[in-house]
């Protein structure tokens, strides 16, 4: 019987970070060898410290399903799925090394409206935010891309972490571009 902290090949570690992180790096720089994966490394370290409460706007997680190894699967997930298509695309738009990195973020980042801030006296735990959990970590994903180089998608981020939601049907959220659409779906897979 496989361990319930390792990916469905057993072979990665979906409760460690560097593991995941790890991981997804290889992916990602097996199809961007020119590209580095400095912001990819920068926002697992970055999202592992706003679950753990090492974050000083952030208390720790405290949501059973929505923790940081649910998010470590998702973004694992997700890398693969984007890996996946980019290497058996047959004359479809490339997914660029940008958009990949950006779909690593969104997954990161997709449940971290779950995430109490520091001094939150109206909510004694993070499953209170379930309603609003997906427009919460929506607004703090776009700060974050902006923040971290990719302003061209802080927008199109709070469509693309709706794919994860219920409270839109995927058919009525709305982006301009069909690769970004894609990139979305696979987010929601």
């Amino acid at each position: 019987m496989q361990s319930n902290d390792r990916d469905v090949s057993g072979s990665i570690r979906t409760t460690d970070p560097a593991a995941v992180c790890a991981e997804v790096s290889r992916l990602f720089l097996g199809l961007y060898p020119e590209a580095s994966s400095r912001t990819l490394e920068r926002a697992f370290a970055d999202v592992a410290r706003i679950y753990q409460g090492k974050h000083p706007r952030f208390e720790a997680c405290d949501t059973g399903f929505h923790d940081l190894q649910h998010v470590l699967d998702v973004t694992l997930a997700q890398a693969r799925l984007m890996d996946g298509y980019e290497r058996a695309r047959r004359g479809a738009e490339p997914l660029t090394a940008p958009l990949f990195a950006v779909g690593v973020i969104c997954a990161l980042f997709h449940d971290v409206g779950y995430v109490r801030r520091r001094g939150d006296r109206r909510h004694r735990n993070g499953a209170e935010y379930m309603a609003t959990h997906v427009s919460r970590g929506a607004a703090l994903l776009h700060d974050y891309l902006r923040e971290a180089g990719f302003a061209r998608y802080a927008n199109a981020s709070a469509a693309l972490v709706h794919f994860t939601g219920r409270a839109r049907p995927a058919e009525a959220i709305r982006l301009d571009h069909a690769l970004l659409r894609r990139v979305g779906q696979m987010l929601g897979t």
